[in-house]
């Protein structure tokens, strides 16, 4: 199941807020009392309370139409930790097999590009997805405009080669029932 944009009004406006200033990616009931962005106007506003914005009650009802969810790819063409070339960030706390993700992020690994894998606890739809439906979740990002003027040939054609083997590496995956939540860090 593909949801090609869920933030329409903020990809053609070009940012990561919607309409009403929400940004969606806090819009769920993940960890959503410990996230403190609760007046309009916040950069990560978060709404009125979970799921009160459209996109994301459609997101969910996607989700709860599904049975056995195995994996959930959230991908952004903004990128909040700097200029990197490739970024996934997976749910904190989670077990569940990131091997696949770390392989391909070295298999399209070039000098001097630069890598980002870490983990998040952030009220997220990657969380979201992960803690309510069980599923492998990343959220991968890239900064537009790296490598030729935002949104041209080349920078689509980079972001797909990103996107695309990381969707490749998660149609791989098997579901295994659930994903373990687990209280303290491992490696």
């Amino acid at each position: 199941v593909v949801l090609p944009i869920i933030n329409m009004w903020g990809f053609a406006n070009q940012t990561r807020q919607n309409s009403r200033q929400v940004d969606l990616n806090r819009n769920s009931d993940y960890a959503w009392e410990e996230f403190s962005h609760d007046q309009p106007g916040m950069i990560y506003y978060k709404g009125e309370a979970p799921f009160s914005e459209r996109e994301t009650r459609n997101v969910k009802a996607v989700f709860d139409s599904l049975d056995n969810v195995v994996a959930f790819l959230d991908t952004h063409s903004i990128q909040t930790i700097g200029p990197v070339e490739y970024c996934i960030f997976y749910p904190r706390f989670t077990e569940q097999n990131n091997e696949p993700f770390i392989q391909a992020l070295w298999e399209m690994y070039q000098e001097p590009e630069r890598l980002v894998f870490g983990s998040s606890s952030l009220p997220s739809l990657t969380n979201y997805v992960s803690h309510t439906y069980g599923a492998t979740s990343l959220l991968s990002e890239v900064v537009n405009g790296i490598s030729g003027a935002t949104r041209s040939g080349i920078e689509m054609t980079r972001m797909v080669r990103f996107f695309g083997n990381l969707i490749i590496k998660a149609g791989l995956l098997r579901h295994e029932g659930k994903v373990e939540n687990l209280t303290e860090p491992f490696t």
